[in-house]
This record gives structure tokens, C-alpha cells and sequence, in this order.
């Protein structure tokens, strides 16, 4: 599994959108009250490290608002992306700190080790630096929660420190003159963690008289038997090879079109009067290349001699230029551009048959563009453009938080739409009964798919991953029943 992307903002945005996934992929069926591990996001650690505010803007964002007691956990998964590089952080057993407080002679090999574990395939971060950001938040944490109470009152302002919540870098398969995997080791190590979740790790057995620490628990583990290899490289990265610049080749034939060496000419507007002609631009474009790649687009050049402009208003000029550049070079804006323009692109997209660009840009809203003031909207601008993905994410938005939802000025809107209502009835009654759609179901159920899940399969049998959930789910039932059938 490939997971490192060295192609700017955009890459780094699909690498934390891909892990987080599997984050929550590796504890898909855990409630998340009742499980002894708690995975939190990419954006997790890169909030407490940069807000001004630090432990309160996580709790304020994570753990408080969503009632999680981190001292009731047995692992704590913390993944961080710096500098183009993953690592993973694992607060063990903080709950267990007391223990930490009582005099040497009443410890026991029995009792639980509170510590954090510090996972680096190529020891690239700092892990001092990062034990120190996460004890500050368990500090906060702590005291937000009215935890432990008699040991912070007098000599212990700071009740996790180095020397009681040590963090520990345990042997485990490293990366060495391979690149680009660390995404992948995360996860790994994450899953065998997991596997663990319910082995309480002790003074005795974290092995404290000889280092390294935890060898027989985590390093001779049978989880933790995975080489690096085992993430696969196809072909060896040391040989040069030659860059394939076809996509770098068309969008140089596009920027440099003009009327002598193009066919087509289309001339964009937003619709409205201006007393100023800059409301309309003119693009030069090729029409094989256009029939070729989205026809729909290319419908509208049908009839009209070459050279003549093609008018189409309603659409920013900006936003069309972009639309061009990924016909031609499958270019997919910035990550801010895409979360900025997201809802222009989508329309656009959505107008003329540019499906990738559309979905981009609908993946990006999905995962980071979604909250209480929004998410009315976002249901039935969703519902509206056929964004299955994003409609799936607001609904999930929505039961989580439906009290603020329904007190926000656009829900409004909602309510004047019976159908998407009863969509929304219907979302917390399976969320009540722990039936919210997974991503583990197999092709007998169908219906209970995620929508990522559903286009994965769509896009692996060649069919068309566009469209509403309920298209999609038709579509991928009669691809399996045409299987099935033996044609």
C-alpha cells in the first residue's frame, strides 16, 4: 500500500485523507465509548502542536465535545505527518498514572505502566518534542475532567512529565534506504497495537531492568512480525527512470492555444450585465482531445464551425480554466483552491461531465468542510449535484450533532424538504440501532455499504462511480446479479 505522495498540497490532503481512513477502518466495529483504544485523526496532533491554544483548542475540538475520557483507554493513537513523513504516537494506560505516585517498594510487577510508545520507521521526528506536546494536553486533560485531584493539589502542577509518563521507542522493523512508506508502517503498527488492546501492559512485562524496553512484548510479538518489504515497492527506486511528462505535455499544448492552432473557442461569462467586458473570457481548446475525454463538454462544439465562439454563462472564468487544465492534465487544484471553490467546482463539474474533478473536489468538502453552520446546506447542495460521498458525510454530521444542526439558520431549507427529512429520520433511527451504513459488509448487503466502498468496487469492475447513492447501489447490484448469473 502505497501511501506518501511527494505532489504538493493536494498529495499531502488524499495521504491524511487515505490514513485516517484506515485508522478508522482498523476500529470500524468498536463503540467508541466502550473501547479499551481511541483512534484520533491526522488533524489531531497537527492542531495541538500549532493553535495558540493548544490542549484546550483539541479538547474543544475532540474530547469535550464529544464526552471521551481518555483515562478510561488502554491505547490512545496519535498519528503525525511532518515534513512529508508519518509517525505514530500511542499514550499507553494514561488512566494509570497513580501508579507512578506511590513509593517504589508498594509498586508491583501486577500494576499497569502508564507510558507513551513512539513509533518512527526512520526515527525522523523528534520524539522528545512530541511526548512533551501530548503530556501538556494529558495535563489539561486531566484537570478538564476533574481527574486525580489530590495528586495535583500541592507539588504536582504538571502531573505527567518525563519522568512519569516516559515515552519509549520500541524495536521494531525500521525503514533503511526505502522511502515513501511510512504512511503504511503507521498503519501497521497501529493494527497490532490494536490487536493487543486488551493486554494490559505491565511493570513486569514491559521488561524495565534491560533495555530496550518492551522487547518480548512488542518487539518478539507475533503482531508485530512485518518487515518493511512487506509494503512493496514494485521495482527498485535506487534505478533512474524516466519521467512520463505526457500530462505536463498537454497542459503546455492548452496554455499555449490560441486561434491558429486550435479549433475550438469558448467564450465564458457569469450570465449577468457589466458595464466592463471583463465578465467574459475566451479559451482555445482542441476538439479530439475534448471528444476524447469528456464528451459531454464536447457536445456543445457539435454544429459549430471551427473558430467560432461557443458562449457559456453561468460559470466563473476562473473556475472553467480549471475545469480545462484537468481535461487536459488531470491537474486537480491546491487543497485550499479545491476546499475554497469546492461547491463552484462541483456544479461545473457536475454541468459538463468532468467526473474526477467533481469527485476531488466533493471529497475534499466530505472530509474538512463540514460543520454546524453548514451542514444543512451541504445535505441538500449534496442531494442536489448527485454527491453521494458528501451527502453520506453531512448526514453522519447531522446525528452526531443534530441539536446545533437543527438550530442553524439553513436548516431551514431542510425542513421544506420532505424527502431529505425522512432521509434524515431514518439516518438516526440506524444510527440508534448501531445499523449505520460500514465499510466491511459484504455484496449481500449491499444497501449498508459506504459510499467510498461502493465506488471502490464500481471503479474495479470499470463501471461509472458518479451519481446518488441509490445509483450507485443499483448499479453495483446488477454488475454482481450479471455475475452471479454467469453473464
Amino acid at each position: 500500500m502505497e501511501m506518501e505522495s511527494s505532489s504538493g498540497q493536494g498529495g499531502e490532503f488524499q495521504t491524511d485523507t487515505l490514513l485516517d481512513f484506515s485508522m478508522r477502518w482498523i476500529w470500524r466495529d468498536d463503540d467508541p465509548e466502550t473501547s479499551p483504544a481511541y483512534f484520533f485523526p491526522t488533524r489531531f496532533f497537527t492542531t495541538l502542536d500549532e493553535d495558540p491554544e493548544g490542549p484546550a483548542a483539541v479538547s474543544a475540538t475532540w474530547t469535550a465535545k464529544h464526552n471521551i475520557d481518555i483515562f478510561k483507554k488502554q491505547f490512545v493513537f496519535i498519528p503525525i505527518n511532518e515534513s512529508l513523513h508519518w509517525s505514530l504516537c500511542v499514550v499507553v494506560s494514561p488512566g494509570a498514572i497513580t501508579n507512578e505516585y506511590v513509593d517504589e517498594d508498594d509498586q508491583s510487577e501486577d500494576q499497569t505502566f502508564p507510558c507513551i510508545l513512539f513509533l518512527d520507521s526512520l526515527k525522523a521526528h523528534r520524539k522528545a518534542r512530541v511526548a512533551n506536546k501530548v503530556r501538556n494536553w494529558l495535563n489539561h486533560e486531566a484537570k478538564r475532567l476533574g481527574k486525580f485531584t489530590e495528586l495535583f493539589e500541592g507539588r504536582h502542577p504538571k502531573l505527567f512529565n518525563k519522568d512519569t509518563m516516559e515515552v519509549i521507542d520500541p524495536e521494531v522493523p525500521y525503514q533503511d534506504e526505502y522511502v515513501g512508506e511510512s504512511g503504511a508502517f503507521v498503519c501497521r503498527c497501529a493494527y497490532a497495537l490494536y490487536l493487543m488492546r486488551h493486554r494490559r501492559i505491565t511493570y513486569g512485562s514491559a521488561g524495565l531492568e534491560t533495555r530496550p524496553y518492551l522487547r518480548d512484548l512488542i518487539t518478539n510479538s507475533p503482531e508485530f512480525k512485518f518487515n518493511m518489504r512487506d509494503f512493496g515497492r514494485v521495482g527498485d527506486e535506487r534505478i533512474w527512470k524516466p519521467s512520463n511528462t505526457v500530462f505536463v505535455d498537454m497542459l503546455k499544448m492548452l496554455d499555449s492555444a490560441d486561434g491558429d492552432n486550435s479549433d475550438v473557442v469558448f467564450q465564458i461569462g457569469k450570465g449577468r450585465k457589466t458595464k466592463k467586458k471583463k465578465g467574459k473570457e475566451l479559451f482555445h481548446a482542441h476538439r479530439n482531445i475534448i471528444f476524447a475525454r469528456f464528451p459531454i463538454l464536447a457536445s456543445l462544439t457539435e454544429g459549430i464551425e471551427d473558430g467560432t465562439p461557443i458562449p457559456i454563462e453561468d460559470v466563473d472564468p476562473a473556475i472553467f480554466r480549471k475545469l480545462l487544465r484537468f481535461v487536459y492534465g488531470g491537474e486537480v487544484p491546491p487543497k485550499d483552491a479545491l476546499k475554497d471553490e469546492a461547491r463552484a467546482l462541483i456544479q461545473a463539474a457536475d454541468r459538463f461531465g468532468v467526473t474526477g474533478l467533481k469527485l476531488s473536489a466533493e471529497v475534499e468538502l466530505a472530509s474538512s468542510g463540514i460543520n454546524v453552520e453548514n451542514c444543512a446546506e451541504l445535505i441538500l447542495f449534496a442531494d442536489g449535484t448527485n454527491c453521494a460521498m458528501l451527502k453520506e458525510a453531512a448526514m453522519d454530521y447531522f446525528v452526531d450533532n443534530y441539536e446545533e444542526v437543527m438550530a442553524s439558520e439553513g436548516y431551514k431549507d431542510v425542513k421544506e424538504s420532505p424527502d431529505i427529512l425522512q432521509e434524515l429520520l431514518l439516518a438516526m433511527a440506524m444510527d440508534k440501532k448501531k445499523k449505520r451504513p460500514a465499510s466491511d459488509v459484504g455484496n449481500g448487503d449491499i444497501k449498508r455499504m459506504r459510499v467510498s466502498n461502493l465506488r471502490h468496487k464500481l471503479d474495479k469492475k470499470g463501471l461509472d462511480v458518479d451519481g446518488s447513492k441509490d445509483m450507485l447501489v443499483t448499479r453495483l447490484e446488477s454488475a454482481v446479479a450479471g455475475e452471479d448469473g454467469g453473464g
